[in-house]
């Protein structure tokens, strides 16, 4: 069709990149930055690619572009060669592959005649959380000669002090110390910052390099760079010493080495040499409980080592076996996404370890100061965009790699968000952006000045907190927080039908009039609260959340058409065009072509110029998680409960209608986001001519929910609180009482069904929430100036005003939608490069 070839080209359009231009073997493909050891917000370090470079002509880098100082040279009789660093002063190497994986980065270098393979290895264990929850990552090097021969091989390896701090000027102690068979460098800035930043990198907490203690193993503590590396290339030991000067990073670039002198190397590769890198905080998120009590939260593995050289010192013994399980695991996820295709299979090899990469496992203790292992909370940064805690439209977005991997870490997410609003503490009745400004304090809005995305954020914690039940059945969230749920679709059925001027995910592009993505989502989360009623056995309220849900499913395609016959938004089309294999085989394609043309030099970007090629700024964000969509919606993985891979079971023979409406939401943001969006800012839509007849019957674009503001209209905020002010509550939150269902009264009678929502105290409207119905007793309602939209399509100022014409006819009365929010700053802007530290 005329159609489908139309956007054919263009989803083909990232054809016309230039491939990145590299000598070596590239599996799957050369990509923007190669992951080295990212396993936390803080430890997430990479190799920068732009047309390609190899492991020993660039400095790994932190996500940002900071160089992080890892330095690694291979002596062979006798002659220093570099692997990994500038390497300055050696003999070159030559880079034959590099082969990425879900865990893995695994380059291939030859140096004289011997081959050395180099493997990253940052775990991904989502069924166990005391692995998962390591901060830690592998290095391990093996030799074989590429001659025949029999070679003396030594190994060297480095890290600097700029691990430790964004900021140069800060001074750094060490230590080095031997522990059950492992030899460990610490290192720390010296005036430690709980819970603080500095140009991403956290203030607090200790740097950890550490290996296998063997009688070959040399050291150096402390000495500088230009004095530990020449030392070690020419004599090819160390001296075991450790320099006690403690000083600034940046004065003379303390390192911190190990040498391994491996012996005679030949046709037999030699066993793994193993290093573990990492960066600990303890505590590692300040949260805010009931009462505005802050809590010191701790990564979960504390609850199973009772020291850091204790759970390092078992991570690097237990490498033999993380690296089966992780082979399990990768091959699992190749296997699933390969009946995708091969392109999706690329990309999401290269989405795991960034998505988990943003995200740190906590628990809390109790009362008598021991770990609570059944109080587990997962914590997000929002990575390069904002550096806000658990963002509710980043976490929506990256919720396929948790639902495939394993849908508890979902419940560990969403927990803290619900946990804090159901205190009472943050006043808005819709969903909070957010659980706090700057990781790692989660410590809330209480005046509710949150970055206000009212609409997206109450359907995205709808959508993901049914999609979490109908993939384990697993109904805590639904009982405990089943108040909080309802108040948020009391939201949804007043607002979705006409969102009026309000900030979706595009944040940055401010708020919008009607955007139709916001639409249709708020109608989407109102058919999930049918779906969460249903699972509380409460048929009536289902029945009119579901009766509300296809009204306004029914009165949104009216509004959306077009009288002129002239406007096309093409994130309407997805849910269309998702179904064409053929299509769907192309807009993967078009990704995977942004993401291997060699333009770009960070992780992984999601905003990105459709034209150029080039990323606009955003980076190792963990939306990627997305690109597991695909294979959530196909049933996998395909074994159950498979705990070598440690993947979660599927569904068999297809997925739950809620999981799908989720697949479909991300597919649809994804090709919006990287393919369509941003061609819309420079190309003016297709006429009507170029498309197809039956297509325009079905995919109508539509001036009432005008994406650019077309039409524009003033309205006074929805407040179901009477005169309680929505931004700064005037000192009245909401309080739920989740143990009471009491009836609401109600013009139907007949129905026994109890009330999600109590009055709160004597239901005076401070846990009141008006019902979006009249026909049944679905909430208790609070005082309001006037109704709200009726179930089964009883709502005539609306459906009448789409009939007589443009949207600014409709009734204010009906269509309130919340007060206008504030507008994020500029995206985030990387330091330039020339500001930053080069080692000698």
């Amino acid at each position: 069709m005329a159609f489908l070839s139309l956007l054919a080209c263009i989803l083909a359009s990232g054809a016309s990149l230039v491939d990145a231009q590299v000598t070596w073997n590239a599996v799957p493909y050369n990509p923007s930055a190669i992951p080295l050891a990212v396993r936390s917000p803080y430890l997430s370090t990479w190799l920068q690619q732009g047309t390609g470079k190899t492991l020993f002509n660039e400095w790994p880098t932190f996500w940002n572009g900071d160089i992080t100082g890892w330095a690694g040279y291979i002596r062979v009789d006798g002659t220093a060669y570099a692997y990994m660093g500038t390497g300055g002063g050696a003999t070159a190497s030559v880079q034959k592959s590099v082969t990425i994986t879900s865990t893995q980065s695994t380059f291939v270098i030859t140096a004289g005649g011997i081959d050395l393979t180099v493997n990253f290895l940052s775990p991904v264990e989502p069924t166990s959380l005391v692995n998962q929850s390591l901060p830690f990552s592998y290095l391990a090097l093996s030799a074989i000669a590429n001659d025949g021969r029999s070679h003396a091989v030594q190994f060297y390896s480095d890290i600097s002090c700029e691990w430790c701090s964004g900021d140069d000027s800060q001074v750094v102690n060490w230590t080095t110390t031997t522990t059950n068979g492992v030899v460990i460098h610490e290192a720390g800035v010296e005036s430690q910052e709980p819970f603080t930043e500095f140009h991403d990198h956290s203030e607090q907490g200790q740097v950890y390099f550490a290996t296998t203690n063997t009688s070959s193993l040399t050291y150096m503590t402390g000495f500088a760079d230009v004095t530990t590396r020449p030392y070690s290339t020419v004599n090819g030991v160390l001296d075991n010493t450790v320099n006690s000067t403690f000083r600034a990073l940046n004065l003379s670039w303390p390192v911190f080495s190990f040498a391994h002198d491996i012996g005679t190397v030949g046709i037999t590769e030699s066993s793994p040499t193993v290093y573990a890198i990492g960066r600990v905080r303890d505590p590692a998120i300040e949260y805010i409980l009931a009462n505005n009590i802050t809590q010191e939260r701790s990564l979960y593995f504390w609850s199973q080592y009772s020291s850091v050289n204790d759970a390092l010192s078992a991570f690097i013994l237990d490498y033999p076996n993380a690296l089966i399980r992780a082979i399990a695991f990768d091959k699992q996820v190749q296997n699933d996404s390969e009946a995708i295709s091969s392109d999706y299979a690329d990309i999401v090899a290269l989405s795991i370890r960034q998505a988990f990469g943003a995200t740190e496992l906590t628990i809390s203790k109790d009362g008598s100061g021991g770990w609570n292992t059944s109080d587990v909370m997962m914590f997000m940064k929002e990575i390069s965009s904002s550096g806000n805690v658990n963002t509710v439209d980043v976490i929506f977005p990256s919720w396929p790699v948790f639902l495939y991997t394993n849908p508890a870490l979902g419940k560990y997410l969403l927990e803290p968000l619900l946990a804090y609003q159901a205190t009472g503490q943050y006043p808005n009745t819709y969903a909070m952006h957010d659980l706090g400004t700057a990781y790692p304090r989660a410590l809330g809005h209480p005046a509710g000045n949150d970055q206000a995305m009212p609409l997206e954020e109450s359907a995205n914690m709808l959508i993901m907190v049914l999609s979490h039940y109908q993939k384990t059945n697993d109904m805590s969230l639904l009982n405990q927080y089943a108040p909080l749920l309802a108040q948020w679709a009391s939201y949804l059925v007043s607002v979705s039908l006409a969102p009026g001027d309000q900030a979706s995910t595009d944040d940055f592009a401010g708020p919008l009039n009607n955007q139709t993505n916001l639409a249709i989502k708020g109608i989407i989360g109102i058919e999930a609260f049918s779906k969460i009623s249903s699972a509380l056995k409460l048929s009536v309220q289902s029945s009119n959340y579901s009766s509300t849900a296809a009204s306004y499913a029914a009165q949104f395609k009216t509004l959306a058409t077009d009288v002129t016959g002239r406007h096309l938004d093409l994130s309407i089309l997805t849910s269309a065009i998702v179904t064409n294999t053929t299509l769907r085989a192309n807009m993967i394609s078009s990704v995977r072509s942004h993401s291997a043309n060699g333009q770009n030099a960070s992780p992984m970007s999601d905003w990105y110029d459709s034209i150029t090629g080039i990323d606009n700024g955003f980076a190792a964000r963990p939306v990627v998680g997305g690109h597991l969509a695909n294979m959530v919606l196909s049933g996998s993985p395909s074994s159950s409960n498979n705990s070598k891979s440690g993947l979660s079971g599927g569904a068999k023979g297809g997925i739950a209608a809620g999981i799908i409406i989720l697949a479909l939401i991300l597919i649809a943001f994804a090709i919006f986001w990287f393919v369509i969006r941003p061609r819309r800012r420079k190309n003016p839509p297709p006429s009507m001519e170029d498309i197809d007849a039956d297509l325009v019957t079905r995919m109508n674009p539509y001036p009432a929910f005008n994406m650019d503001g077309g039409h524009q209209q003033s309205h006074t905020p929805f407040n179901p609180y009477g005169n309680a002010n929505m931004a700064l509550g005037d000192g009245v939150s909401p309080t739920y009482e989740h143990t009471t269902l009491v009836p609401a009264s109600t013009t139907a009678a007949s129905s026994s069904e109890p009330s999600l929502i109590g009055g709160g105290k004597g239901g005076t409207g401070k846990g009141g929430v008006p019902s979006p119905h009249d026909s049944a007793p679905i909430l208790s309602p609070a005082s309001t100036s006037r109704p709200l939209p009726v179930p089964g399509g009883a709502a005539p100022s609306m459906m009448a005003a789409a009939a007589a014409g443009p949207r600014q006819e409709l009734d204010a009365a009906d269509v309130a939608p919340p007060q206008s929010e504030e507008v994020l700053p500029p995206p985030y802007k990387y330091r330039p490069r020339s500001d930053l530290p080069v080692n000698p």
